[in-house]
């Protein structure tokens, strides 16, 4: 199996996710450090959001689908259940996840270290 590449930053709790799922199904990956909105990320993501994903000839943005893809590639340990009700309500779980939660990590938390507006182009802590 060739190596998968993650795009994107570690910080990013998306790129974090994706990295996670492929260690748990024993995928081969490696992080490309890039910010959000570079040129790389933008022929894959077209709104240029991390993560992005090359594996081979597979390009995919959006870490739900990547994880999909990966999980996909392995029946060695599923990373959502097989049993329909049972991945219906992980399903459930991982929008509320999305919905409700990574917005307001990005938009409090994350957010202000990568785009800065503190003094000197540093993180303004007082907002964080």
């Amino acid at each position: 199996m060739s190596t998968v590449q993650f795009l994107g930053m570690p910080q990013s709790p998306l790129v974090w996710a994706v990295r996670m799922a492929a260690h748990e199904k024993g995928i081969p990956a490696e992080m490309v450090m890039l910010r959000a909105h570079v040129p790389e990320i933008l022929a894959i993501q077209p709104f240029g959001k991390m993560p992005a994903m090359r594996h081979g000839a597979v390009e995919l943005g959006e870490s739900r689908a990547i994880g999909s893809y990966l999980d996909s590639l392995s029946s060695v340990h599923p990373l959502m259940p097989l049993e329909s009700v049972a991945a219906a309500k992980a399903e459930q779980w991982v929008m509320h996840f999305y919905t409700e939660f990574v917005g307001v990590i990005l938009g409090r938390y994350i957010g202000p270290y990568f785009f800065p507006t503190g003094p000197d182009g540093t993180p303004d802590r007082t907002v964080i």
